[in-house]
């Protein structure tokens, strides 16, 4: 069933909001590919639906005027459903189709499958039709008002291209220009401008160019610059193109640094040096060689100037008004070593796009910058005062905007992260007023409006409702990164609500201007949208999507025992089903309980349990705990059966309706002795959930992968006999070596990673060797007594494998029972049959040591490697064989081989 478990996918909603249309597939699951059952579409009031099999929602499209909606089926027939109906049209031997975007003007266009290539183009409105043929490209303008199209055509025998310029509303065409190999066609925003790239070959050698073209302007389009003219830098050719810029000024395109190519000598010393003054190692120079650099830049419409925006050593992410946020480095360091290395550290300017002019800012570094989207103000966050700044472009003034303001704007998730006083969120602004007049943000819970000329007072657009009830405020559809919305001033807004005490999820209102508390509109058990949570399992959220022209909506709902599931909504606080799929009836499902307790330290800890649908509290139930950080939040996501979950842990549908308990504890962190922090929390979780009534205390199991596996490396090295069985995947058991190892992605050091990052020591080993050693499961090998499952990759670039043998070997000189499963394919986890493989052996093992079933033949005997009896060695053993048959004395292999042919 994992390979046909159903799930609705890829919504729309019509401009209108009056019709909606999903996918329901089944499959996707590791590495087994997309089958795509049937796409939906009905009203969002749920007065009609349809449904028709084989097609994918992504290939499906509105019209502008949300009265049709169309497709291409398997059979490259274009259909057409008029929405409401059941009348369905078919056009046949269609290939590709596009809509205009504008219902005023609403137009389809679809290239036909035919000797003549022809593309039709026709008004859905009054039904006006224009052919083309030997059509390669097309494509519409936003309005709709213009369709480009690109034609194949030949001159004494040399294939070209013609690139027509339509007039829709006239039904005028005009070939503006021809050459070779045109594409990467960029229409401005109100489509009278038009910028592309051509490439040719000119005495043999490949050349690049970007043609202009501006409407009743320049009647054909024009070369503003090539690889050859003196506009572009020498060094430099053309990559791509951009965009236009708001005012229509500029044309942003990106440079490529040409490479001189180096030599290799055969006969020479097979050898890297590797140097101190190396800004990057050179490991990560052979991932990520300096041979494809680029570079903004922008081309000044009015005169085709082309000026290079960045310079070596320089990058850039934000922009507002005519400004360009940048970083200037030091040297070419490796990012990941900002904290220490001397050729990554960034100083911060901005710099006008129009004039080139740049404003040094010394005092900003490091400090999470935001550009107002009118260019006015520089919004930061000073870590060392932990309060919010306005830096004012025009006069250079920085104004304190935060200034006695009692809040924390460090965020819920990561404040035991060494890095978490830099501020989670604090810093990211939800949203700009008009005229660059507020700003939102965010502090831990509630939404602040903030005036970045200092004139008016902070003002709390919550209310301080979400401290005061333990709910943190998104707007909705932010994603929590620093972004440019703008947000009109007397505009109601609709946030998203997480309870971090009960985990309900739902919706507020607040209208700007407006004081008091937000508005509630809907909570409870459910997922919804809980924004810039790293703790929800992968999936399980879901951003509401808008009707463009209505305040119709569509949300999905899931629960823990409730499959995700479409419905709309115009106010969010009633709730129209769409999609009605729930696979989880037909099986012993689970049901999810949040539980609270004390930390061995003291400390509020909570967690989910996780029992089967048939729950009978008379029995006594086997439990595994799994952990990875914090994962009570995800108390009501829905979690698909599937072999295995990320490719390395337990699925917990599979394991609970198979009469497994699954308890997932939250864990704190100490920064500098972060294995502490599990120790306190697993152990007081085992502690905890060992007084339950139907709970075998003696059939405790532990899994984890990654971060996971690490720390239950660590707990079957720090705990004598209180858990039954333990599973690592994808771990590490030695800190100090874990420290200098090499990402195996991208060949930089994992150093940040323990100074600043996951594994949370905060600082080096030689500042804190004890601390390294005591996180180290290694040296305390010896103190093992749970049987130990390690699963590992071969090819691990994140936790290198031969960590994995080191923690293994030391196990097998000390006698401890342990088997090691090491996948030659997967990195850093597993997929497609080996996700097979692994989920049954991990149950195997489980099923041995937790409910006492037999063992299988590969944990009985030694499996001789490479051969094809690995897979044979599935098979179960009879009841009493018991592992370790090769290290039996006389007695027992007499009595086990009697078992054996019995």
């Amino acid at each position: 069933m994992y390979n046909k478990w159903p799930s609705v996918d890829a919504i729309q909603i019509s401009n209108d909001g009056q019709y909606a249309m999903y996918s329901v597939r089944s499959g996707n699951y590791f590495g087994r590919g997309i089958l795509i059952h049937k796409i939906v579409m009905q009203s969002t009031d749920a007065s009609w639906k349809m449904q028709v099999p084989g097609i994918s929602s992504f290939k499906a499209n509105f019209s502008a005027d949300s009265k049709r909606l169309f497709f291409i089926n398997p059979g490259d027939s274009l259909c057409i459903v008029r929405l409401g109906t059941s009348d369905m049209q078919y056009i046949s031997g269609v290939g590709s189709f596009h809509l205009s975007k504008e219902k005023k003007n609403s137009w389809i266009a679809y290239s036909v499958k035919n000797p003549a290539g022809e593309l039709r183009v026709k008004n859905l409105d009054n039904g006006k039709e224009l052919v083309f043929d030997s059509i390669d490209a097309y494509q519409f303008s936003n309005d709709g008002n213009v369709l480009l199209v690109k034609k194949k055509t030949k001159d004494a025998n040399m294939a070209k291209q013609l690139l027509l310029w339509v007039d829709l509303q006239s039904g005028d065409s005009s070939t503006i220009w021809s050459g070779r190999d045109a594409g990467n066609l960029i229409l401005d925003h109100a489509g009278r401008q038009l910028a592309f790239m051509a490439k040719d070959s000119i005495a043999g050698k490949p050349t690049s160019s970007i043609w202009y073209y501006k409407k009743n302007t320049t009647g054909k389009a024009i070369m503003i610059a090539d690889d050859r003219s003196g506009r572009i830098e020498e060094g430099f050719e053309l990559a791509s193109i951009d965009r236009f810029s708001e005012d229509g000024k500029q044309l942003f395109i990106e440079l490529k640094q040409l490479q001189q190519p180096v030599k290799s000598d055969p006969d020479a010393v097979k050898l890297n040096i590797w140097s101190y003054m190396d800004g990057r190692l050179p490991s990560n120079q052979l991932k990520q060689p300096n041979n494809d650099i680029h570079y903004k830049a922008a081309v000044h419409l009015d005169n085709h100037k082309v000026e290079r925006l960045l310079q070596a050593n320089e990058d850039s992410w934000l922009s507002g008004g005519d400004y360009l946020l940048i970083n200037r480095y030091a040297g070419v360091g490796d990012r990941g070593e900002r904290l220490w290395n001397k050729l990554d550290q960034a100083t911060y300017y901005l710099k006008s796009i129009s004039t080139g002019k740049e404003i040094p800012l010394p005092s900003l570094k490091d400090k999470g910058l935001s550009i107002s989207p009118g260019g006015k103000y520089l919004i930061y966050f000073d870590t060392d005062k932990q309060s919010i700044f306005s830096y004012e472009i025009s006069t250079g003034i920085i104004r304190n905007i935060t200034k006695g303001v009692n809040t924390t704007w460090q965020g819920e998730y990561g404040d035991d992260w060494p890095g978490a006083k830099n501020g989670y969120r604090g810093y990211s602004p939800a949203g700009w007023l008009q005229d660059d007049k507020s700003v939102l943000i965010y502090d831990r819970y509630d939404i602040w409006q903030l005036d970045p000329s200092g004139t008016r007072a902070p003002i709390n657009l919550t209310n301080g409702y979400g401290r005061k009830h333990h709910i943190i405020f998104y707007l909705m559809g932010d994603d929590a990164y620093i972004h440019q919305t703008v947000i009109k001033p007397s505009a109601r807004l609709i946030l998203t609500a997480f309870n971090t005490d009960d985990k309900d999820n739902g919706f507020y209102s607040k209208t700007l201007g407006k004081k008091g508390d937000p508005e509630l509109l809907t909570m409870g058990p459910y997922i919804y949208n809980i924004t810039s949570n790293p703790y929800l399992p992968d999936g399980s959220n879901f951003t509401p999507v808008k009707a463009r022209d209505a305040d119709v909506y569509i949300v999905r709902r899931e629960s823990a025992t409730q499959s995700p599931n479409y419905f709309s909504t115009t106010d969010f606080k009633t709730f129209t089903r769409l999609s009605d799929i729930h696979p989880e009836k037909g099986y012993n499902w689970y049901t999810s309980e949040l539980h609270n307790w004390k930390s061995l330290d003291g400390r509020n800890l909570q967690g989910i349990l996780f029992k089967p649908e048939n729950f009978d509290p008379n029995k006594k139930y086997p439990v595994i705990l799994f952990y990875y950080e914090r994962r009570s939040d995800g108390l009501n996501a829905y979690i698909k059966p599937e072999n295995l979950c990320n490719g390395c842990t337990v699925n917990i549908p599979t394991y609970v309706s198979n009469n497994y308990l699954v308890f997932e504890p939250d864990i704190h962190y100490q920064i500098g002795n972060p294995m502490q922090g599990t120790y306190n929390s697993v152990v007081s979780a085992a502690k905890y959930i060992s007084t339950l009534p139907y709970v075998n205390s003696k059939k405790l199991g532990l899994q984890g992968c990654s971060w996971g596996g690490i720390q239950t490396d660590y707990l079957v090295t720090h705990t004598s006999n209180l858990f039954a069985a333990a599973c690592p995947a994808s771990g590490e058991s030695d800190f100090i070596s874990f420290y200098g190892s090499l990402d195996g992605g991208n060949g930089q050091s994992q150093q940040s990673m323990f100074e600043n990052g996951q594994t949370r020591m905060g600082a080096t080993p030689w500042e804190l060797p004890d601390n390294y050693i005591k996180s180290s499961a290694i040296y305390n090998a010896d103190k093992v007594t749970t049987p130990l499952l390690i699963m590992h990759t071969t090819d691990d670039g994140r936790c290198p494998f031969y960590d994995a043998v080191t923690f293994f070997t030391a196990l097998r000189r000390l006698g401890k029972k342990a088997w090691m499963l090491e996948y030659t394919d997967g990195n850093h986890g597993v997929s497609g049959k080996s996700a097979d493989d692994f989920s049954l052996r991990m149950r195997q093992f489980f099923d041995y040591y937790l409910k006492d079933k037999p063992a299988p033949k590969w944990m009985v005997k030694s499996i001789p490697a490479g051969t094809k009896a690995v897979e044979a060695s599935l098979q179960l053993m009879p009841e009493g064989v018991k592992p370790g048959a090769n290290l039996l004395t006389p007695k027992e292999q007499k009595k086990t081989d009697a078992l054996l042919r019995k």
